[in-house]
């Protein structure tokens, strides 16, 4: 029966070999976002500010894979830890492999001379729900934190400035 043992644990480790996925996901493709830059400022018959960015991302991902990210609404990141997040700010959003755009409430908006500091936080789903790749594991995500500051000027017009953004990923448990 003592001779058994190695082979029951060489099947063992084959079967467990056999289970892992080479991530074709994450590292072999890179990152979600090369670029975003700030496009264009508009107002909207309430006053809202709509603000449109353009960005490069990972040619791969198709609209739908944009248009299922969520605002983050928590006011501790992903770790616990405190972070400034002006999610109430937003009244909506939308997104595509192009163009990501941001809708302002209008009662968010700071007083002329007034600088107007904005964090907004985004999760972007598993990459293997949109393209044909493959990891282990549950799903993976990808988040944006986003920040900009808006100014507005005696005439009333806003301007964006200190435009920064951060991709992080987060690979799912196993």
């Amino acid at each position: 029966m003592n001779r058994f043992i190695p082979l029951f644990i060489s099947l063992g480790m084959l079967f467990l070999l056999s289970q892992c996925k080479r991530d074709t996901c994450n590292s072999a493709l890179g990152s979600t976002f090369q670029l975003i830059v700030f496009d264009t400022l508009s107002s909207d018959d309430e006053d809202n500010l709509s603000l449109q960015f353009e960005w490069d991302t990972l040619e791969e991902l198709p609209d739908t894979y944009f248009a299922d990210a969520a605002v983050m609404r928590s006011e501790k990141d992903r770790f616990g830890n405190d972070w400034i997040n002006d999610h109430k700010a937003l009244e909506s959003w939308q997104a595509d492999g192009m163009i990501f755009t941001l809708l302002l409430k209008s009662n968010a908006l700071s007083e002329p001379d007034m600088k107007n500091e904005t964090h907004l936080h985004f999760r972007f789903p598993d990459r293997q729900e949109h393209i044909d790749c493959t990891h282990g594991g549950s799903g993976d995500s990808y988040y944006l934190d986003i920040s900009f500051e808006l100014q507005q000027n005696a005439e009333n017009e806003f301007e964006l400035s200190n435009l920064t953004w951060e991709e992080t990923f987060k690979a799912g448990g196993y």
